[in-house]
């Protein structure tokens, strides 16, 4: 009888210690209980959303899913809902909604943030006294380059569908896609007056598209084009044609461009995007340099993609420097002026390293550089700035100098590191009674305070001309009249001859 009582108290002693340890035993009276501790994990995954019905928890992945830190989630409780009663249990049931939020019968109330560390947050009642027995609203905070998970209720606790008993303790496992877009741009021709053309490829995210939009609000120093329109296309291993009218609207109101997809568009990307996870909308437009920016001299542009679930993602932005370059025409011959340098041009390329003689090798076609520091929306594109004039009509008739301006000194996308070009200068025609530097130059010189390459180009005088005889055009009639005099004074002293012969 001692040893009954003894195993008796040993079981109750038992049963107190792990219920006081927070662990839910089952009992015939298993009923919510209110003052029970609770608590919340989210174990956040890089990846594609699970196809599940609306409201329900995701699940934990099963297929090696990469865990993702600094996620952030709002915890908030639904106030109207007493998880004691029957009554309670069905107004939970119909808040099946969680992206509305906005019936103005249930309030709630904001009881932390937490952030993933290791791809897992925690909030327990350990750690926050005011999450208790309730249910909660949690909603995901944008996270730069992610879809944003869809809001989503839990019940703490919940009816563990196994055995039927209250659970205090809930793993959830949503997922996010990394969506971030990449921006590129082609400035090979870049220089005030001209176009830089931009390409941005927005991957599509799977899942319900209620949204999906680009946008791109350029800088006040570019002008965007509507002419030619901005293509829009789809890429991926299975594109699908986009029709411009029935599938999205093109807009182009203030300096910014704007791509919305219409129901129609977003039925056929999300179609498509189930079978293929490559599916991005690009889209490629061009912008005209107005002018070089006066802090920085960067032309940078970023462009922002609206996804749903309210999330928006903005790549990295493309960045141009363009550079200013001042040509200094010299001389270290006697007796020479500053005006007599005037009059010289020059071609500038892109250029490789200097070879292993020294020299510089020419790459591709002369670039267009501008002879102006600002142009307009309207102005016409500038054409006939291939050659920079040191000195003539465009410049001070006592300088030798030439400014140009907007030579694209280096170029960076959201994909890659910046590129610095290496750029010469070839001299195609010398001032007059100069003779043209021969040489391939290397414009090495730069302030990088005023954005500004400069060069130096030496003449010297063409003392050799005076030294030659004169068989130019007018030379050479002389010659042809004189050769034909003589020519008409042996034919007839030759006729003459014959007739006194004959005699």
């Amino acid at each position: 009888m001692k040893t009954l009582k003894k195993r008796v108290a040993g079981a109750v002693a038992f049963i107190v210690t792990f219920s006081m340890a927070g662990i839910q035993v089952a009992t015939a009276a298993d009923v919510v209980d209110v003052n029970h501790n609770v608590s919340l994990t989210i174990n956040k995954y890089e990846g594609d959303p699970q196809t599940t019905a609306p409201n329900t928890v995701p699940t934990a992945p099963t297929n090696g899913a990469k865990p993702l830190d600094g996620a952030q989630f709002k915890i908030e409780k639904v106030n109207e809902v007493d998880l004691s009663t029957q009554a309670g249990w069905t107004t939970a049931s119909l808040l099946t909604d969680a992206d509305k939020g906005n019936d103005p019968a249930v309030t709630y109330t904001n009881i932390d943030t937490v952030t993933t560390a290791g791809g897992k947050a925690t909030i327990s009642t350990a750690t926050n006294t005011n999450f208790k027995v309730a249910m909660y609203r949690v909603t995901e905070l944008q996270k730069t380059g992610y879809t944003v998970a869809p809001p989503f209720y839990v019940t703490l606790p919940y009816s563990d569908p196994a055995n039927g008993t209250w659970t205090y303790d809930l793993n959830v496992y949503p997922k996010n896609q990394n969506v971030t877009p990449t921006k590129t741009v082609n400035d090979s021709v870049a220089t005030v007056g001209k176009n830089l053309t931009y390409t941005i490829k927005a991957p599509v995210p799977a899942g319900t598209l209620d949204r999906f939009n680009v946008v791109d609000q350029l800088i006040s120093e570019l002008a965007l084009q509507n002419s030619p329109a901005a293509k829009v296309t789809v890429t991926g291993t299975s594109p699908v044609t986009l029709d411009p009218v029935a599938d999205y609207a093109l807009t182009y109101d203030a300096n910014t461009l704007r791509v919305n997809f219409s129901a129609m568009g977003l039925q056929k990307l999300q179609t498509a995007r189930v079978s293929d996870s490559t599916l991005a909308v690009q889209v490629v437009f061009e912008a005209k340099v107005l002018s070089v920016p006066t802090a920085d001299a960067t032309v940078k542009n970023t462009a922002t993609v609206e996804l749903p679930n309210s999330g928006s993602v903005q790549t990295g932005a493309t960045a141009t420097i363009l550079a200013n370059l001042k040509i200094t025409k010299t001389s270290t011959a006697s007796g020479v002026t500053k005006d007599q340098l005037n009059g010289a041009t020059f071609e500038i390329y892109r250029c490789s390293d200097a070879n292993s003689d020294g020299k510089y090798d020419l790459q591709g076609s002369p670039l267009v550089v501008s002879n102006v520091a600002t142009t307009t929306a309207q102005d016409p594109q500038t054409t006939n700035a291939t050659l920079i004039t040191a000195g003539g009509t465009a410049d001070n008739a006592t300088d030798s100098t030439i400014t140009g301006y907007g030579l694209p000194y280096s170029s960076a996308g959201s994909d890659g590191a910046p590129v610095v070009n290496q750029f010469c200068a070839l001299e195609t025609k010398a001032p007059t009674g100069f003779v043209r530097n021969p040489e391939v130059l290397p414009i090495k010189t730069w302030d990088a305070a005023t954005h500004t390459y400069s060069l130096s180009v030496d003449n010297v005088k063409n003392s050799l001309f005076g030294q030659l005889p004169a068989t130019g055009a007018f030379g050479i009639v002389i010659i042809f009249l004189i050769g034909l005099a003589l020519l008409a004074r042996g034919f007839y002293t030759s006729r003459r001859d014959n007739k006194t012969a004959t005699a």
